[in-house]
């Protein structure tokens, strides 16, 4: 093979990995089915989004299991996206001070576990990975410093905090369990940040409860007053409360904890039997303190959880006399599984229990999780859960700005606003 031949051989392969890995939307995923609690956590708040400033002190933490002890060499890198998760186009040069690529500096062994597993983490920025422009960036873990091998993508964001937002909540009683019945308000003050055309360059973001089904994109102010954008009595803003997340507590193998109701060891391995759930679609709402679909691991009398807690087999129980009715396929969900509907997820419906019945391998902890009904419509995420305008959510709103000189979506705004008006 000449030179020649040797240079469009490689120019192709360069660019069939480019476009494979950088030519779409990059989704929050897991590729390796090894790899067990992915988390991406803003360091000192772990229940809040993460979202950290430019140019500041803040950092995420991204951490993942692999349910294997045999050291692996991963490696990381940062491909900034738009507002959508798509590769903005910017070169490396363009969105990182200093190295392009590292090694994953932290792994560990667990301690004392039944199922062996090797814990990573990584903080970001640090004195080798660090940002130099704001906006949504996705994480890249592979094998072997070779990007083709990715095993894992992850999110966060990066704020210049150059505009305020204010939020308030309407309660909407529709009296219906379809239709949206809690409506956001919410303003923006662009201080002394210029802006020539809000309606163009401005693009806000709100998503419910850190899920990506419910994210509402692209919402243009319904005015625009001085250094105010106002975004009121809009539909795009109405949401379903739904109702409060279910819960169960696994930190303990020897005593049953919050919605557990049974605790088994066999098969070498720990095996936790939910309370069944009911469908309380038609039930009257009840308030309960939980985390809004997210989980904490967390095992008793452990100084180190994410060493020493176990893998344990969960399982979900949801009764149904009637599951014709539902004309579909029945989910467990939740940010465990990033929201997923997957087979690993499916509730399975046994005929002599009347119910759906699925079983999880997931890490001791503290979680929250519902049941979505996905059929013909599409996904019915009160069909089990009923549909409330009192429920607490958590509403994150982003705003971000087209500049069109630097050819990126800034972002130069959030806040995390809660429906039940807990100052945050």
């Amino acid at each position: 093979m000449n030179m020649y031949m040797r240079y469009f051989v490689a120019f192709f392969c360069f660019s069939f990995l480019a476009f494979s890995l950088f030519g779409q939307k990059l989704e929050e995923k897991i590729y390796k089915s090894g790899i067990k609690t992915l988390q991406i956590q803003k360091k000192g708040d772990s229940l809040a989004p993460p979202v950290i400033h430019l140019n500041s002190n803040n950092k995420v933490i991204l951490s993942f299991d692999e349910l294997e002890t045999a050291p692996r060499s991963y490696s990381y890198k940062l491909v900034h996206c738009d507002a959508q998760w798509n590769p903005s186009g910017l070169m490396e040069h363009e969105y990182l001070y200093s190295q392009f690529e590292s090694e994953i500096q932290y792994s560990k062994n667990s301690m004392n576990t039944i199922i062996p597993y090797t814990h990573y983490r990584e903080s970001i920025p640090n004195d080798r990975i660090e940002p130099s422009i704001s906006g949504n960036y996705a994480i890249l873990v592979y094998e072997n410093s070779n990007p083709e091998d990715t095993v894992l993508v992850a999110h966060f964001r990066m704020t210049e905090g150059k505009v305020s937002v204010q939020a308030e909540m309407e309660r909407i009683n529709e009296m219906s369990w379809e239709k949206p019945n809690q409506e956001l308000n919410f303003s923006v003050n662009t201080r002394s940040f210029t802006i020539q055309n809000p309606y163009r360059s401005i693009k806000a973001l709100v998503k419910q409860n850190g899920h990506n089904n419910r994210l509402i994109s692209n919402v243009n102010p319904s005015s625009y007053r001085g250094n105010k954008l106002i975004y009121r009595n809009m539909e795009e803003l109405k949401f379903k409360g739904g109702n409060e997340f279910r819960y169960f507590n696994s930190k303990s193998v020897e005593f049953a904890g919050e919605n557990v109701e049974e605790i088994d060891f066999f098969q070498n391995r720990f095996h936790f039997k939910l309370s069944p759930d009911q469908n309380r679609k038609y039930k009257d709402f009840k308030i309960k303190k939980e985390l809004n679909g997210k989980f904490q691991i967390d095992k008793e009398r452990s100084d180190a959880p994410t060493l020493e807690a176990d893998y344990v087999y969960v399982y979900f129980t949801l009764k149904d006399e009637t599951p014709e009715m539902s004309g579909g396929r029945v989910y467990v969900t939740g940010e465990f599984n990033n929201w997923k509907h997957s087979e690993n997820t499916e509730m399975k419906y046994n005929f002599d229990q009347k119910a759906y019945e699925n079983r999880v391998l997931l890490k001791q902890g503290y979680y929250n999780y519902k049941y979505e009904l996905v059929n013909d419509q599409g996904v019915q995420e009160t069909f089990y859960s009923g549909n409330h305008e009192q429920t607490e959510n958590d509403y994150e709103i982003y705003i971000y700005y087209e500049d069109i000189s630097k050819g990126y979506d800034r972002l130069i705004g959030h806040t995390l606003y809660n429906s039940s008006n807990i100052d945050y």
